[in-house]
């Protein structure tokens, strides 16, 4: 009788241990480009809609963030950390594709694109350096040089002018009239996981990035 009494208080603390282990208060939250950054986020009915308010807001360890399928989103995701308690996931709900997180901007208008030389051309301005230039979904890619003196006439090269953060690229026409889309991916990183622990990301598509 001792013996089984032993061996159910040890099951006993199992069980507690593992309820302890777990958060108490983990929460879903839900992000849509049909959603209103004035919601409250628990439901798809109630999702958000940006990334600002995802990184603006204070997650609780076990919380689950979910980005609906077939949505697109760029920018910068900037996570919150978990704890030994529970990891912050972020994730996906819906069907379809997996949601996208873009670290590029896009370039596709000729509007965007101002000729200031013979075949070469300005777009801009920029957050930050431009590191790559991603043509038509990765058809082509630009050729990046460091200095304006470097730039030649190579199709498609390019420099940042880092002074007055625009592209200058060398081609023969407007580029967004030579290509359906034009992406202009940024150097930083898509997911800023800087000092950032117990984070799990799950179901999510990155592109378009320039930073390592």
């Amino acid at each position: 009788m001792k013996l089984f009494d032993v061996a159910s208080n040890v099951r006993t603390v199992q069980i507690l241990l593992i309820m302890c282990a777990a958060p108490l208060f983990a929460a879903e939250y839900y992000v849509s480009h049909s959603g209103d950054d004035n919601n409250s986020g628990p439901t798809p009915a109630q999702a958000w809609r940006a990334l600002s308010k995802v990184n603006q807001f204070m997650f609780a360890p076990g919380d689950v963030i979910r980005l609906e399928k077939g949505g697109t989103w760029r920018g910068q995701l900037i996570p919150q950390s978990g704890s030994p308690k529970g990891y912050v996931t972020y994730t996906s709900y819906g069907e379809g594709p997996k949601p996208q997180l873009i670290g590029s901007v896009e370039k596709n208008n000729p509007s965007d694109w101002k000729e200031v030389g013979p075949n070469i051309w300005q777009t801009g301005p920029f957050p930050v350096d431009v590191g790559n230039i991603i043509f038509n979904n990765g058809e082509v890619r630009g050729i990046k040089v460091w200095s304006k003196v470097e730039l030649s006439r190579r199709e498609n090269e390019f420099w940042y002018d880092r002074t007055n953060k625009v592209v200058t690229l060398y081609s023969t026409a407007n580029p967004a009239q030579r290509y359906e889309d034009i992406e202009c991916a940024l150097t930083r990183h898509i997911i800023d996981e800087s000092g950032r622990h117990y984070v799990v990301y799950d179901g999510l598509r990155l592109a378009s990035g320039a930073a390592h």
